[in-house]
């Protein structure tokens, strides 16, 4: 299917596509993922505007300048669709050209989606601060799951699905979403929960005794896992306890792991620049596809 409308219909897998390696990728993967959530893949193109045009000639200029852009975009699209097709035979692929910016497109395109998918381009740790990265603003923005794609793989697999996993209600999200993907994927899920004990003695009047304080901990994080997993039942899930900052702690168990799933901060402009410095360092860092989640999202 070519279906060139900007509405997205509800449900589907959104991928924003630019004609580069990397997005075609992204694309693949999202298809192949849209399959096994048996959904539909919508691949989006934003065509830039060229701008006002004063007078006949000026205008005329613009108009051709629009045509070339839209031949162009339709090319990338079509391009890219012949790819996602001979990957994943069985996906039902729609496109739309949009002369929106990406980013406005694909947070538009987030309010009906099930998940929105950017190509890997590295996010650099400047870009937190002038919030120049489409994938951060996406990511801050989206009213679902925004997965940066990055590694090889150009369809999910068995392998572990991991989340990172504290007590806010973004990161509850992110393991709901993850859980619910696994059962899809017939893949578990390690969840990791990262603390850091401090180093007051437990004598010391008035001070909290560590130990008892982080054991009280874990036991909230266990109920929080036993709980999402009885809405997901199809799934399997381990928790990994771990002592150092929660990027480390991430990082090291992505080895085997085809998708990291973290919460997020917050959807203004400002927390995505906040991302937290965990979904920042994932998304500068990690080999494999990082999924970003806010509160309340579900797939």
């Amino acid at each position: 299917m070519n279906d060139t409308s900007a509405e997205v219909t509800k449900g589907e897998v959104v991928v924003g596509v630019d004609g580069s390696d990397s997005a075609t990728a992204a694309a693949c993967w999202a298809a192949a993922v849209a399959v096994k959530l048996g959904t539909a893949v919508r691949l989006v193109h934003a065509v830039p505007d060229t701008g006002f045009a004063f007078g006949e000639t000026s205008a005329a200029i613009r108009a051709a300048a629009m045509a070339s852009l839209s031949a162009n975009a339709e090319r990338i699209l079509d391009d890219v669709r012949s790819a996602v097709v001979a990957a994943q035979p069985k996906s039902s692929v729609s496109t739309v050209a949009t002369s929106e910016p990406v980013d406005s497109a694909l947070i538009a395109a987030g309010v009906h989606a099930r998940l929105i998918v950017v190509g890997g381009v590295d996010v650099r740790p400047a870009a937190a601060v002038l919030l120049g990265s489409t994938t951060l603003r996406v990511a801050a923005g989206a009213q679902c799951p925004v997965v940066a794609f990055r590694g090889a793989a150009l369809e999910p697999s068995t392998a572990p699905i991991v989340v990172g996993l504290d007590e806010s209600s973004s990161a509850l999200a992110a393991l709901d979403v993850a859980l619910a993907m696994a059962e899809s994927f017939a893949a578990p899920v390690r969840v990791v929960h990262s603390w850091t004990l401090a180093s007051i003695p437990d004598d010391v009047p008035g001070f909290p005794d560590w130990e008892e304080v982080n054991a009280a901990a874990r036991a909230r994080i266990t109920a929080i896992v036993d709980e999402a997993r009885r809405r997901h039942p199809g799934a399997q899930a381990s928790i990994v306890w771990e002592r150092p900052g929660p990027s480390r702690a991430l990082l090291d168990h992505l080895d085997d792991a085809q998708l990291v799933a973290v919460g997020n901060r917050g959807r203004s402009l400002l927390a995505a620049a906040m991302l937290g410095s965990t979904g920042l360092n994932l998304l500068h860092n990690s080999k494999v596809p990082v999924m970003v989640c806010d509160r309340g999202v579900r797939v």
